[in-house]
């Protein structure tokens, strides 16, 4: 028995390294060490070239719009000069009209109608000295002067102006009427309304998921190890207010599922038969609500929890995702946010290798995405 024992020993330590050699044989193309400083997978880097562009192109989208405004503008500047000359061109036609008119009538009638003209601006100006003198009336409780009946003294009597004054009184009469009638005076012509895209915070805006500035993926948990999978490959469009997230909100995010990578060649091709890349290429996450928890409008931050619906191979189930939005100097939006995924619920069968190594059924599905705001439209319900 003491000879056999060693004998079992020695057996046993070999067939524990042979399993032990099985093992790493089975995994050694799973596993990836990476030594990183500083940030983490999730964290977007601040690319100081992938900012510049994203600038430019803001800057480009910025220019285009001012140049549009300004081909409108222009145009309804020079239809108003049309409309003003044949305004003109119509008023020197009425003028050549009379005085071909009164030319025609003889000197008899020109005398005529220039008395006729002197007694209405005469009445006016007695109109006007009683509408005073009754003010004045009101006001010291004097009694007003009577006013005569005839139109040619009218101002004399009821202004007690002597007539050489008269003249006076009657200049100052049509200047009030003139006043009275006059039209409001136009605007410069370089009073352009100009396109000021501003951003303000309490306003119903749209932005567009900048790729390169972005960043999903998941944590996973194994027996053997964790690991985590990440891509930019990244497109989608927001919509919504702010100040004011609860308000209808929009959004629409696609992700490639082949372009997922988590370090390792062997792991992303298993990873890649699991979520069926070849049937599904695209993961989506469609914004249906939002309810706000805090919401600073000076500091323009909101913390929350997005609503929607999320498909991973062509399954769709409803998803909470509480979230940080923000907007930079650079009016960029940026989404931060993180929550747990259960992998049975979208029919993704969880990894297991021999019953030795398995994955955890739940992962942690995380996003880093920055968009950049667009042009200023028509709101799309709600406030604006």
């Amino acid at each position: 028995m003491k000879r056999i024992l060693p004998w079992i020993g020695a057996l046993a330590l070999v067939a524990w390294t042979g399993a032990g050699a099985a093992a790493w044989m089975l995994t050694k193309d799973h596993v990836t060490v990476v030594l990183t400083e500083g940030e983490s997978s999730r964290t977007v880097a601040d690319d100081p070239v992938a900012l510049m562009r994203d600038d430019v192109a803001s800057l480009q989208a910025d220019v285009a719009a001012l140049a549009k405004a300004l081909e409108g503008n222009l145009g309804v500047l020079d239809q108003r000069d049309d409309e003003r000359a044949a305004q003109l061109r119509r008023e020197l036609a009425d003028v050549r009209t009379e005085l071909a008119r009164l030319q025609g009538a003889g000197e008899g009638a020109l005398v005529a109608e220039i008395g006729a003209l002197r007694r209405e601006l005469t009445s006016t100006s007695a109109r006007a000295t009683v509408r005073r003198a009754g003010a004045g009336e009101g006001e010291t409780g004097s009694e007003a002067p009577p006013v005569a009946t005839d139109p040619s003294d009218a101002v004399a009597v009821s202004s007690g102006l002597s007539p050489a004054s008269e003249e006076e009184v009657v200049v100052e009469a049509v200047e009030v009427a003139v006043e009275e009638v006059a039209p409001a005076p136009r605007a410069s012509f370089l009073a352009f309304s100009l396109p000021s895209d501003d951003f303000r915070f309490d306003e119903r805006r749209s932005w567009t998921v900048v790729p390169n500035l972005s960043r999903v993926g998941f944590d996973g948990v194994s027996t053997l190890h964790d690991f985590t999978g990440t891509t930019s490959a990244i497109a989608g469009t927001m919509d919504f207010d702010l100040a004011h997230p609860a308000d209808e909100p929009h959004g629409h995010i696609e992700v490639e599922s082949r372009s997922l990578r988590t370090g390792s060649d062997g792991r992303d091709s298993e990873m890649f038969d699991v979520i069926a890349v070849d049937d599904y290429e695209q993961f989506v996450f469609e914004l249906t609500a939002f309810e706000p928890e805090s919401v600073d409008v000076d500091g323009r931050t909101v913390h929350g929890t997005a609503r929607g619906t999320m498909t991973i191979r062509g399954v769709s189930q409803d998803l909470a995702f509480p979230v940080t939005a923000a907007v930079d100097a650079s009016r960029r939006l940026s989404l931060d946010g993180e929550t747990t995924l259960h992998l049975p619920d979208f029919g993704v069968p969880v990894p297991n290798k021999l019953g030795l190594i398995t994955m955890e059924d739940d992962i942690r599905l995380w996003i880093a995405v920055r968009a950049r705001l667009e042009p200023r439209t028509e709101a799309k319900g709600g406030r604006s």
